[in-house]
């Protein structure tokens, strides 16, 4: 939108450009003469694309353009010149040149951002983001001012599917499944392969794929293959993903894995694998479970039996292994015994003072995975005078009250607002300790641990 400028901006130019003809002339005089200002540069309307590049806003890739744009009857004056530079006010909210993008290859536009450049300069600083397709965009931008003079400039943009970031490889009998997730636009794939490391891209003999799963055969089993591939558009070809090695002859990942509680134990089960000479059971408490994290059992055989758990979630996956190595991980399985949590672990306290100069404790303590909330619980000890906090934990004295319950967080994290200070060498004296609860029930008592409260 288009306005005239206010009345104190007005008065502010008027006076800049007094000063500045005061300027001229003190020069001219001083100087013994010359040639007047002389604007070597009109003006006349103009676009300029100074930068582009590409990002993803919500997943979808999008250009962003930025640059600088002049249209001569947009303003009474040039460039400034002499004090004006200093003493000459521009209005952020009047952009005077509208700036406008359309991407010519879909169709679509919008309106930039635009607004004043530099205080030396009349120009306009314009920014804008445009949607972009697979290919070749052509993007034009238009600056427009009130009097309806206008320009335009024009740049392409190529937009490349990305490569495919998660490549991996199943084995078997003499070949390889190679599987990966599919890329949103890609028209196909391009596979490169080789028996060197390093060498596959863009070196390596290739091979074009449709979909995912591609199967990589006639192969010689134990020796190792290395692969790396691209996303395709039409012509247009993605950076390679990281390269990846696989050795034909690893037995195929385990399927048809379960879990099934029986009684307070986990029976875990899957099918037979060909070539397998052993299986390798790994375990954790949270989702995500792998060859690199979890916790192994070694030869393990179907059905298996885990033990000794407690009322937390466990989660599996197993592989199968001969004299080649060790296959993928199986899908993920997850069983949950019922039974109350383990006891908490870990609890620590902290005094510090607030802006108030309230003593606040800040009590921590290990996460229990799969748990509904936490109670902490606190008790009152009494006064004691002691030389300084260190012999806090020496003190034998018991609770003077009874346990109260302070809260139920849900997170290992609790603070405690409601303590009394110490005063001098007094110090306030608490003992805490914190449960967890399930759905089956609540966990032990933590070890206590006992806080002693200076005063602020």
């Amino acid at each position: 939108m288009f306005h005239k400028y206010n009345t104190y901006e007005y008065l502010l130019r008027s006076l800049g450009l007094a000063l500045v003809i005061i300027f001229g002339f003190i020069s001219v005089l001083g100087s013994g003469g010359g040639d007047s200002y002389v604007d070597e540069d009109p003006n006349i309307g103009w676009v300029k694309i100074s930068s582009s590049y590409i990002r993803l806003v919500d997943g979808q890739p999008h250009a962003n353009l930025s640059g600088t744009a002049f249209v001569n009857a947009s303003y009474s004056a040039h460039k400034c010149i002499g004090l004006c530079c200093l003493l000459c006010i521009y209005d952020d909210s009047y952009p005077g040149v509208d700036v406008s993008w359309l991407n010519q290859t879909t169709g679509v536009s919008g309106i930039a951002t635009s607004r004043y450049g530099t205080a030396t300069s009349w120009e306009h600083l314009w920014y804008a983001s445009a949607p972009l397709v697979l290919g070749i965009n052509q993007l034009q931008v238009t600056a427009a001012d009130p009097a309806g003079n206008s320009a335009s400039a024009n740049i392409s943009v190529e937009y490349l599917p990305p490569a495919p970031i998660d490549l991996r490889a199943d084995t078997g009998d003499g070949q390889i499944t190679l599987l990966w997730t599919p890329v949103q636009g890609a028209t196909a794939y391009r596979l490169y392969w080789s028996t060197t490391p390093d060498y596959a891209f863009p070196y390596g003999a290739t091979i074009d794929i449709t979909n995912p799963p591609y199967i990589h055969d006639s192969l010689v089993n134990g020796a190792t293959y290395y692969y790396v591939i691209t996303s395709l558009y039409l012509t247009s070809e993605s950076e390679p993903s990281e390269e990846i090695a696989a050795i034909p002859g690893i037995p195929p990942r385990p399927t048809n894995f379960s879990a099934n509680l029986i009684s307070y134990d986990v029976e875990l089960s899957w099918d037979a694998v060909p070539m397998a000479d052993t299986y390798t059971l790994y375990w954790a408490n949270e989702s995500g479970v792998s060859k690199q994290n979890g916790t192994p059992i070694t030869g393990a055989i179907s059905p298996f039996l885990h033990t000794g758990l407690s009322g937390i979630p466990y989660y599996y996956v197993v592989t199968a292994s001969n004299v080649y190595g060790e296959s993928l991980e199986s899908d993920e399985v997850m069983a949950y015994p019922p039974l109350p949590p383990p006891v908490p672990t870990g609890l620590s306290a902290v005094q510090r003072p607030n802006i108030t100069d309230q003593q606040v404790i800040d009590l921590a303590w290990d996460s229990v995975p799969g748990i509904d909330n936490y109670e902490v619980f606190r008790c009152w000890v009494g006064y004691v005078s002691m030389s300084g906090p260190e012999y806090c934990d020496s003190i034998p004295w018991d609770c003077s009250d009874p346990w109260e319950r302070l809260g139920t967080p849900t997170e290992p994290v609790f603070q405690d607002w409601t303590v009394n200070s110490g005063y001098g060498s007094t110090y306030a004296v608490y003992k805490y300790y914190v449960t967890a609860r399930n759905p089956f029930g609540v966990s032990l008592p933590s070890d206590w641990i006992r806080m002693c409260v200076a005063e602020p």
